[in-house]
């Protein structure tokens, strides 16, 4: 059960994450040993995650995908874990409908993407069906973090380190530096001053991400529309007015837009399909995955200071 104190230290980390554990204490008016705990407490009791997100653009992941697979339920945890596990995915949930998994990915090559999908995915045991679906443009997020991210400056660019510190910051945003030192074989202040570096140079954010259904919205789902093509971005502009909807893309081959909508009741996101999305026009199909399950997400999902 969360109290005042959690609710005000989410709020602090949902602004800046990187924030340390004693100006937290003192914002809070509680000592830091308190702070370090409660955040544990949360992220182990899966109110939020806390990671770093990497500037696609100026790290080079320009190709985009949704991917949906249809699986055997009997084996449907061990796919999750095998395939969690790669930095690629952006998101991850389980989902109820007509595909059982979806992940949102992000890679610098074609050539990665197209071995992701050959000799990791279709490895698992018990995956029945994979569809890739293209992400031609972000049309809205609830959060823009790298709205002002500028030109990257060839002295920034990351080297091998760099990369692997990302890596590591991308499981764990708020990690010790004394323990990615112990890992990565350099010492504390190398990482103190690439992370430093990495920060003000807006190739990262670390940014605190909280779990809707946690937080009163229990009917989260991912909705795939078929289109006219030409009509697309107007549908995409018509839809993101709602504030239901916290995140819409259009797609390349099989759907044409992807829709992230949180609703607090089903009957309500029942409501929002059947009065607002099917009447638009030039509307073609309309499939509804609700999420079952949040396993990995790099994504700011929910307005928690509605929720405070």
């Amino acid at each position: 059960m969360i109290d005042k104190i959690d609710l005000k230290l989410l709020a602090n980390l949902c602004k800046d994450a990187n924030i340390s554990n004693t100006r937290l204490a003192k914002t809070l008016g509680v000592n830091a040993a308190t702070v370090a705990k409660r955040i544990d407490e949360m992220v182990r009791d899966g109110l939020i995650t806390i990671k770093a997100v990497p500037n696609s653009i100026k790290l080079g992941y320009k190709i985009k995908a949704v991917i949906v697979l249809k699986v055997d339920w009997i084996n449907i945890d061990t796919i999750v874990a095998k395939l969690k596990e790669n930095s690629n995915i952006l998101l991850m949930v389980t989902t109820f409908g007509r595909f059982d998994i979806l992940m949102i990915v992000d890679f610098s090559e074609w050539e990665k993407l197209n071995k992701f999908v050959k000799e990791e995915i279709t490895q698992c045991p018990g995956v029945k069906q994979i569809d890739v679906l293209f992400i031609d443009e972000s049309k809205k997020m609830y959060r823009d973090i790298f709205r002002s991210s500028g030109e990257i400056n060839l002295s920034t660019t990351p080297d091998d380190i760099d990369n692997k510190l990302i890596e590591e910051l991308r499981e764990n945003g708020r990690a010790s530096y004394t323990d990615l030192a112990h890992k990565m074989g350099v010492s504390q202040a190398t990482i103190s001053r690439r992370v430093s570096a990495l920060l003000n140079n807006n190739l990262i954010k670390i940014i605190a991400i909280p779990n809707p259904s946690k937080f009163g919205c229990s009917a989260n789902a991912f909705i795939l529309l078929g289109t006219e093509h030409t009509k697309a971005d107007k549908i995409c502009t018509e839809l993101n007015s709602y504030p239901q909807v916290y995140g819409s893309m259009t797609l390349s081959f099989g759907f044409d837009i992807l829709l992230y909508v949180q609703f607090k009741t089903t009957e309500l996101l029942y409501e929002f399909v059947k009065e607002k999305i099917s009447h638009i026009d030039g509307l073609s199909s309309i499939e509804i995955l609700i999420v079952a399950e949040y396993l990995k997400t790099t994504y700011e999902s929910v307005d928690f200071e509605c929720n405070i």
